[in-house]
């Protein structure tokens, strides 16, 4: 995801010659995202001053003291202006999964910071909407769907089930039961 950050101002958009600030980013729990953040001037990219460092961080709506839930301690700067710099992270953690719970997403506020030549500034509050994940890295899966349910005509009906025992008398021991059966009836289980 490639975002436009004015260097002076801090205003995020989705272009470089737009003013309309960007309200929101997306990103879904457990994937990596990528965000490209490109500074400019109203009208070009610009690179920053070498040594310019950028922190990414998201909390809980309203929560401005508590830990962040998603962040990026550092960013990895591109070799053209327009490419920008990238910031890494994965949205994972057992407060993050907590406060999804069942919900389809969450949004958290979210600012970037970047000191240049000692001047740190930020961004205004965005958005970061997390959307929760179906498939969880610590949940059980079966490899193959097909070993754990018969296909319907791996299924034996009673009907054929009644036409195999007729007329079979004996013990089947199924577990730790056995059923008697004389004559294709079931007489006992023990």
């Amino acid at each position: 995801m490639k975002i436009y950050i004015h260097r002076e101002t801090g205003l995020v958009t989705a272009a470089i010659p737009a003013t309309t600030a960007l309200q929101s980013l997306a990103a879904v729990l457990g994937s990596t995202l990528f965000l490209d953040c490109v500074f400019h001037d109203g009208t070009n990219a610009v690179e920053l001053a070498s040594g310019a460092t950028g922190v990414f961080v998201a909390k809980a709506d309203k929560q401005y003291s508590a830990s962040s839930l998603v962040q990026a301690l550092t960013w990895t700067k591109a070799s053209a202006p327009e490419d920008g710099y990238r910031f890494t992270m994965r949205p994972v953690g057992a407060d993050l999964v907590t406060l999804l719970a069942n919900l389809d997403t969450v949004p958290l506020m979210a600012q970037i910071v970047w000191t240049e030549g000692g001047v740190e500034r930020k961004t205004p509050k965005l958005s970061l909407v997390v959307g929760n994940a179906v498939y969880r890295e610590d949940e059980l899966t079966t490899e193959s769907p097909s070993d754990a349910w018969p296909l319907p005509a791996d299924l034996v009906t009673q009907e054929q089930l009644a036409a195999a025992v007729a007329g079979f008398s004996g013990d089947v021991v199924i577990g730790d039961k056995t059923l008697t059966f004389t004559n294709g009836l079931l007489k006992t289980i023990a």
